[in-house]
């Protein structure tokens, strides 16, 4: 059975003052939230089981219950002293045959991919950035040796902020996270650097997107971008 994990129980501080009512991943564009979209694409690939992980203004989540029955929603109550590491870990036993993907994100169109459900896809796009971000390096066949934190050149693939898990990938990173000391050196991390210190032991491959299909939103300036490009007039 596919399952997805949606991580979105961050603060947002970077897109303040839009964040200080409302969720990020429930910034709109047309009137509907980026969340309901991508669970909206999700369901149309046949994903039976879809978990939301939330923690900062949690209750808002809540009306998606009632408009989707596939939907289940865990909170982390440490949104704010965690990174993003524990809210996977605390829906680890999902993990497997399972989508995990970011709740800030904006999908402008379906990009998932079931149809080898043996190995596992890090999905990863090439854009123009100053930013740091989340780079991967790949042998002959796409599968991923390396992901690093750099600045981007333009031959970069970069990470989209989706990941498919397979039965037995999502197995190795569920023992690894069953294994993390919050109190002592876990807490900082990132769920990525759970998947980079397992690679070697990981059938991952790079699952390279069109452009212009999936957006993260950073910061105000981004979400602005996006509703010039994207509302309908």
């Amino acid at each position: 059975m596919t399952k997805a994990i949606i991580l979105a129980a961050g603060m947002g501080t970077r897109l303040r003052p839009l964040t200080e009512s409302t969720h990020k991943s429930l910034l709109t564009i047309n009137n509907q939230p980026f969340l309901e979209r991508s669970i909206d694409f999700l369901l149309q690939q046949d994903v039976e089981e879809i978990v939301i992980v939330t923690g900062y203004l949690k209750e808002q989540f809540n009306y998606l219950l009632q408009k989707y029955k596939e939907v289940k929603i865990v909170n982390n109550e440490y949104f704010d002293k965690y990174n993003n590491v524990y809210s996977l870990y605390l829906v680890r036993g999902y993990l497997g045959d399972c989508f995990i993907l970011e709740g800030d994100l904006y999908l402008h169109q379906s990009i998932f991919q079931i149809n080898n459900q043996t190995r596992s896809n890090y999905y990863v796009k090439q854009i123009t950035t100053d930013k740091q971000e989340w780079i991967v390096d790949c042998d002959e066949q796409e599968k991923i040796v390396n992901i690093r934190v750099d600045g981007v050149e333009s031959s970069d693939f970069i990470s989209a902020g989706i990941t498919y898990l397979s039965d037995a990938d999502g197995a190795i990173i569920e023992n690894a996270l069953s294994q993390l000391n919050f109190e002592q050196d876990a807490k900082n991390l990132y769920w990525d650097e759970i998947l980079i210190e397992n690679l070697h032991h990981l059938q991952i491959y790079a699952a390279k997107i069109p452009e212009g299909t999936v957006f993260e939103i950073d910061d105000v300036q981004d979400y602005d971008s996006l509703k010039q490009q994207f509302n309908k007039s």
